[in-house]
């Protein structure tokens, strides 16, 4: 006790007098990573180990604050190296090292290397690391003093680096490696744990560990250090020792091995027996004691821990059968030959197999036939790197012919041959479904741009022959010899008007003026209007008296319904019923509803059929354009087509159910509106002449030309523009006598939105009417919204175009 009491009184003298003594409050960065026991961290606690505990009582004595910096080990010797961190715990002493860092003088742990395996691998002496994959830690004392015993004793082995001594360890668990070379005390953690791992006779390079310092960086800090672990070395009662015990108890002692001990003992016996040989079989008789001693506690050691792993084992195997048997996934193993050797639970159940036909059990009869060539390239596939496979296949369940995606993963043994494979699997039916609306969803989005383009010019087209016809018509009566002709031109154009309305329809460019409409009353008139020329279908209606009522452009809706009553007749050629009905409905949002449909109140309208019905492959395509099952001269094609468009159009949807030969279902939900319904009348054309000075703005030389003539004769001055960047021009030099400007909405380079902008700048109170070959779409409306007055759809007949300029002049 006089001893520590003297040591302790020159360390506070060596402190009092140093001018470079660290102060109180100095805060100080420390390396912290995984190598239990001797400093570690587990999740988010604070760090633990032989060295943080010698290290924090230090820190408490001198009153330094510590700030812990995890990594792995090379990146805490890369901070070290750039002093980023003050000190490293656990720094295995060498020559090369110490050129490049500062040691504390005193050792905190004496250990030595030593090579870890499985509990199954046999592992006797270094020659049968032959050829073997070992795992080491990269840039670790034990790493480089492994590849030297492996030099001298001539043998080649695979060294697989690793970031962590844990990850080595997993490498052995897995059987991606043989074996592990690391240093003792943490291979002796390791056969404690989940890893259950067993060291091996193997041991080399015994080497002392210490704290490391940056180079030339902290001498005052280490001076502090290595008189603390002089004083606590020096006490046997002191927390040094203390922590000793506790992370590493008497079986993982940290003196050198038993052989160094024993060649010490014998060696000093040997220079004893010189002197007298009584003192010499003394000495043996004490040492051949401790050694029995020592036996008998490693042989105690080795039956607790061999019990320990026992527990360990069947503990594993429980939490692996209570995993398994209540996952939801399914899961099998098969060996090589493709034979099933274990099905979970969960697998039994969804293909109805006893527990008992397992082992009998043959998969490929539930494969789709499509499918069966997927299994076989699949299981080939794990057999080489990655060892592993996703596949998507249609396997008969006891729900029925379902989509499952399969996981493969090769299962290796302890020597790294594969020996079965694990598959997981799981129900992507829904999935799939989900993924196939989405493509038909982006195809007809596509066939809809196709659709408007076409019917925007064909309109065009119209318009020039629906112009001159009303040119002639002015001036021509019944008389005329040509009049019945030009009469059915006439009406050629109007059927080539609806043509593209049916078009637009479908591209959803076709609504026109939305109005709360009560729907019961509309299906009521529908009905009524198509079952007087059909006497030979009877229509039984059933609504709902409370129904919401709906925003809907009411001629378009007469269409949709219409063209679903039309689609339903002509599925009854030999006559039937039609029942047509609505409801309120609310869509949740949850998988498995209507396709498209977004979550919200709706009204629905339903169309049943006691027709032929459908197949799936018809039902897939029942909306595209042009797409029909009829004879040539019987449909176009487009009458669903439309309906799909216009329901879009409206925020809806069309859900269709049909098998062949037992009829068809088609559903149609419109949004619903809290406002009130509102009637609407129509007033019929007249001619109205007038006067003023209009400005006609169309990129279409035939459009332009006719427009302009068809003015002219209904009284007004016009003048023309064939580009918005000369309407623009025209309008600023007329702008002060203009009474009109007739716009076209789609134009190259500058289109009738910008037109109108740019015009309303130079004269706000312009009077602009819309022209276009589309319907009154998004872009329309949002045009009429910023002050256009008026719109009117291409082909229009000269009455048409009286009254609508009228309208707009009188505003």
């Amino acid at each position: 006790m006089k001893k520590i009491r003297l040591i302790g009184f020159l360390l506070i003298f060596a402190l009092v007098v140093n001018p470079h003594t660290v102060m109180a409050g100095t805060s100080l960065k420390v390396g912290i990573y995984n190598s239990r026991p001797m400093v570690f961290q587990e999740k988010s606690e604070k760090p633990k180990g032989v060295f943080i505990d010698v290290l924090e009582y230090i820190a408490a004595e001198e009153g330094w604050t510590l700030e812990y910096v995890p990594g792995t080990w090379g990146e805490c010797l890369e901070r070290l190296k750039k002093d980023e961190i003050a000190i490293l715990p656990g720094i295995a002493f060498s020559k090369e090292r110490a050129e490049l860092f500062d040691f504390s003088a005193h050792a905190v742990i004496s250990t030595w290397g030593q090579i870890y395996t499985s509990r199954v691998s046999g592992l006797e002496s270094v020659l049968d690391l032959e050829g073997r994959t070992v795992a080491v830690l990269k840039d670790d004392f034990y790493e480089t003093e492994f590849q030297n015993l492996l030099e001298a004793a001539g043998i080649e082995a695979h060294l697989a680096q690793v970031l962590e001594y844990d990850h080595a360890f997993q490498m052995v668990a897995d059987g991606r490696a043989y074996a592990c070379a690391v240093e003792r005390l943490s291979g002796l953690s390791a056969e404690k744990t989940r890893y259950n791992l067993q060291k091996s006779p193997i041991i080399y390079s015994p080497g002392s560990v210490r704290f490391g310092f940056a180079k030339g960086r902290h001498q005052e800090i280490r001076e502090i250090v290595d008189a603390h672990l002089n004083l606590l070395k020096s006490d046997p009662d002191s927390l040094y020792y203390q922590s000793l015990e506790k992370w590493l108890g008497g079986a993982a002692s940290h003196r050198l091995p038993a052989w160094f001990v024993y060649l010490l003992v014998f060696g000093g016996l040997f220079f004893v027996s010189i002197v007298a040989v009584t003192f010499l079989l003394k000495s043996q008789v004490e040492a051949r004691t401790r050694e029995l001693a020592e036996k008998n506690e490693e042989l105690e050691q080795e039956i607790a821990e061999r019990r320990q792993a026992v527990n360990a084992l069947l503990s594993s195997e429980e939490k692996y059968r209570l995993l398994v048997e209540n996952q939801t996934d399914l899961v099998v193993r098969l060996d090589l030959e493709g034979r099933l050797t274990f099905a979970s639970p969960s697998f039994c159940n969804c293909f109805s197999l006893l527990d008992e036909q397992v082992a009998d059990f043959d998969l490929m009869p539930l494969v789709h036939e499509e499918d069966r060539g997927l299994v076989e390239s699949s299981l080939l596939s794990v057999l080489d790197p990655p060892y592993t496979h996703y596949g998507e296949l249609r396997m008969s369940t006891r729900d029925g012919w379902r989509w499952l995606g399969w996981t493969n993963n090769a299962v290796f043994d302890p020597y790294g041959r594969i020996v079965a494979i694990t598959s997981v699997g799981r129900d992507i039916t829904d999935q799939r479904n989900l993924e196939a609306q989405l493509q038909q969803a982006q195809k007809m989005e596509a066939i809809g741009t196709l659709a408007g383009g076409i019917a925007h010019d064909f309109n065009n087209l119209l318009m020039g022959i629906q112009g001159n016809l009303s040119l002639i018509l002015l001036n021509a009566d019944h008389s005329h010899p040509d009049y019945e002709r030009l009469k059915n031109i006439e009406h050629q154009v109007e059927s080539g008007s609806d043509l593209t309305s049916q078009l637009l329809g479908f591209a959803r460019r076709g609504q026109y003026l939305v109005r709360p409409t009560d729907i019961n009353h509309l299906m009521n008139k529908t009905v009524s209007m198509f079952g007087r020329t059909r006497k030979e279908i009877l229509i039984r209606e059933n609504y709902s008296p409370d129904l919401w009522a709906a925003e809907v452009d009411q001629v378009q809706l007469e269409q949709v319904l219409l063209n679903l009553y039309v689609n339903a007749w002509q599925a009854m050629p030999e006559g039937g019923e039609i029942i047509v009905a609505t409801e309120n409905a609310v869509n949740s949002g949850e998988p498995g509803g209507v396709p498209g449909l977004q979550p919200g109140r709706y009204v629905r309208i339903s169309v049943t059929d006691t027709g032929m019905g459908m197949d799936e492959a018809t039902r897939k395509r029942i909306f595209e354009p042009f797409f029909t099952t009829k004879e040539l001269g019987r449909g176009t094609g487009l009458g669903l087509a439309s309906a799909y468009g216009i329901v879009k159009n409206h925020g809806g949807a069309i859900d269709v159910r049909s098998e062949k030969g037992k009829g068809s279902t088609f559903e149609v939900y419109i949004p619903a509106t809290d406002k009130e319904i509102e009637r609407i009348t129509v007033g019929a054309d007249q001619l109205i002449k007038g006067h003023g000075r209009i400005l006609l703005v169309d990129d279409e030389a035939m459009v332009l030309e006719v427009g302009a003539e068809m003015a002219a004769l209904l009284g007004y001055d016009v003048l023309t523009a064939a580009t918005g960047e000369e309407a623009l021009k025209i309008f600023q030099a007329n702008r002060h006598n203009l009474d009109l400007v007739i716009l076209d909405m789609i134009m190259p380079k500058m289109s009738g939105g910008e037109v109108f902008d740019r015009m309303k700048r130079i004269r706000p109170d312009v009077k602009v009417l819309l022209s276009t070959g589309y319907s009154l779409g998004d872009e329309a409306r949002a045009i009429l919204q910023r002050g256009c007055l008026g719109f009117i759809q291409k082909p229009f007949s000269l009455k048409k175009f009286s009254v609508k300029i009228d309208e707009v002049l009188r505003k």
